[in-house]
């Protein structure tokens, strides 16, 4: 079977249903007050904890990162790395350290990086800046008090897919890289196969191609299979949330990764990114479980 004609499922009879399938917004009464609480938590993380932000990856004004030390270690800390949601079209670094206060007590610094966003920037040079970005952590670790053999990623929506397009193999030596890189990655309502949207209003400001979606799908591409996934969903999600995390799992299993999957009860697209930032809850333990394996 050709990678490029699975999970086939995903993409829904028409037009009209992957626009409900896959739009988030819809499912929650205000997705504003979300971004609030995002951006709030990130602003008291910004205010009470060491950082280094407004940092430079690249050359344009949206390649930069802010950084959140944690305790120093004479090791340096592992660092979760967090890249944002928001459909490639919103958000920003600004409101992605929502769970920093909660991951520095554990000593584990943590990184929110921005990109460009669309329709300014294509998704290719989105996925580019994120794989320079990782670079510029990976090079610069000691500066930033980091362990470049602890770097463990993380991201939610269109972040869960940017996340899976660096556990792809192919890029790394390009930027003088390790293959294993990255140690673990904990995908949260990821897209990890994206040619259901080019027939979606999500193209509206995508602008894909079906042979641009197949090739920035990491379900169709090869996998690194170093570091350990977690998968989780929102069991109040849309059925093509859930299946994505579904076939994705089985794409990565597949490919020998191990893998844990994770349905969080009661909780949708939103709000169980914030679950991150709450100690006992499931979401975290199982990435903690990942980055204290490493």
């Amino acid at each position: 079977m050709s990678r490029h004609d699975i999970n086939l499922d995903l993409f829904f009879s028409n037009h009209q249903e992957r626009d409900v399938q896959y739009n988030a917004r819809a499912t929650v009464a205000d997705f504003s007050v979300f971004v609030k609480i995002y951006a709030d938590l990130s602003q008291a993380a910004a205010n009470s904890l060491p950082c280094r932000l407004d940092v430079a990856y690249g050359d344009t004004m949206f390649e930069k990162i802010d950084i959140f030390h944690a305790p120093p270690n004479a090791q340096g800390n592992p660092v979760l790395i967090y890249l944002h949601g928001g459909y490639w079209r919103a958000l920003s670094r600004k409101d992605s350290a929502f769970m920093a206060q909660s991951w520095t007590r554990r000593g584990v610094s943590v990184v929110a990086i921005e990109y460009a966003l669309a329709p300014d920037a294509s998704l290719e040079q989105i996925v580019g800046q994120c794989r320079s970005a990782i670079a510029h952590i990976y090079h610069h670790a000691p500066d930033y008090g980091i362990n470049r053999d602890r770097m463990h990623i993380a991201g939610s929506s269109a972040g869960g897919h940017l996340c899976a397009m660096l556990l792809t193999d192919g890029w790394q030596e390009s930027h003088a890289l390790p293959g294993d890189v990255i140690k673990s990655a904990s995908m949260l309502s990821g897209l990890f196969d994206i040619r259901p949207l080019c027939d979606s209003h999500i193209n509206e400001w995508m602008k894909l191609t079906p042979q641009c979606a197949a090739s920035l799908s990491p379900a169709l591409l090869k996998l690194s299979v170093h570091a350990p996934v977690l998968l989780a969903v929102g069991a109040l999600e849309t059925q093509g949330f859930q299946r994505q995390t579904a076939a994705f799992a089985d794409t990565l299993h597949r490919a020998g990764a191990q893998v844990e999957t994770l349905t969080v009860e009661d909780r949708h697209h939103f709000d169980i990114v914030l679950d991150m930032n709450e100690v006992g809850s499931a979401v975290t333990q199982a990435m903690w479980r990942l980055i204290a394996a490493a």
